[in-house]
């Protein structure tokens, strides 16, 4: 059983009026679940396929280098624009950055079941335009995050609702996804649509 280190969350900030918040790797997934800094879409990443006893029993460093396991937490740090290749020492994880709007969907049969399909989106603003996003999606290949580069389609726009829905609809062409009993592939492909129009909506809302 690992051992993790008393916790000591740090938050700093630049000129820019970024916040980055800083953790030892060394600490558990849950110090940084139960840290009222985290930020709501890291909560449900940390949430959603991750039991109580995982996140205290797992490092974050353990979690950020597993190949097969902590998808959402690791798709969450992908589109906030962490590498978990270069995580050394400390994750930064930026918690306010201007312009920059970080969101999530999900869909459960249960409320209290792993999510079928997740979306987390980030999107970068400048003049109300697009000028950078990440997606990453949970469940349309199993233990793996499939990451949609496309988002480049959404440069130089403005975030509304006719552009959200032009893109998403274009979602279910670009992905391939495997089927299983929780649902098919054509149920997984709708799903990848559903989710991240929801979650780039719920970007919008924010602005």
């Amino acid at each position: 059983m690992e051992t993790c280190k008393e916790p000591i969350l740090t938050v700093s900030s630049d000129q820019s009026g970024t916040e980055i918040l800083h953790v030892s790797v060394d600490y558990s997934l849950e110090t940084l679940y139960e840290s009222n800094l985290c930020p709501s879409p890291l909560k449900n990443a940390l949430r959603g396929m991750i039991s109580w006893h995982q996140r205290n029993e797992t490092t974050i460093s353990r979690a950020i280098h597993s190949s097969r396991q902590y998808m959402e937490f690791r798709a969450y740090l992908n589109v906030v624009g962490i590498n978990p290749e270069e995580v050394k020492d400390t994750l930064e994880i930026p918690i306010k950055r201007p312009g920059f709007i970080v969101s999530f969907s999900d869909v459960q049969a249960t409320p209290d079941d792993d999510p079928i399909v997740a979306s987390y989106v980030s999107i970068q603003l400048k003049d109300k335009k697009i000028q950078a996003g990440n997606i990453a999606i949970i469940g349309i290949k199993r233990r793996q995050i499939t990451y949609l580069t496309t988002v480049d389609q959404l440069k130089g726009k403005q975030l509304t609702y006719k552009v959200i829905e032009d893109f998403c609809n274009q979602i279910p062409s670009w992905i391939e996804p495997e089927g299983n009993y929780l649902g098919s592939a054509e149920y997984r492909q709708a799903m990848a649509k559903v989710t991240t129009k929801r979650a780039l909506i719920r970007c919008m809302e924010e602005l």
